[in-house]
């Protein structure tokens, strides 16, 4: 591979990887590297996280692979994308955030759900 063919990524996925049955053991994290930003999201029911309504922050719904819908909750726990881009809605970036999400959600239904097996 060379080096024309490494790109960094538009978001990344982030959870603290060693698990110590704490309330962090369920955070997730979206980092935009476009805009220097960082979105926590989480999912209703599985976890109550109560954020400032003065934090940017949107609703989403995802259909899991049982037909159950999510409600996912995005937030901007740091939020650059008016020093990167002052044209850009911050909103628009949770947007694109979540279909990241969404992709990668629907990868892992495919890919890791050893409970319909």
């Amino acid at each position: 591979m060379s080096a024309e063919e490494l790109f960094v990524p538009e978001f990344l996925l982030a959870e603290i990887p060693i698990k110590d049955k704490s309330v962090q053991d369920d955070r997730l994290w979206i980092y935009s590297s476009k805009y220097v930003s960082l979105i926590e999201a989480y999912c209703e029911g599985f976890v109550v996280f109560v954020f400032p309504l003065n934090m940017i922050q949107k609703k989403f719904e995802y259909v899991n692979s049982d037909g159950v819908t999510e409600t996912w909750n995005l937030v901007f726990v740091q939020n650059n994308v008016g020093f990167v881009d002052s044209e850009k809605n911050p909103v628009e970036v949770l947007d694109d955030a979540f279909h990241f999400l969404e992709t990668y959600l629907t990868w892992e239904d495919i890919n890791l759900d050893f409970g319909s097996e």
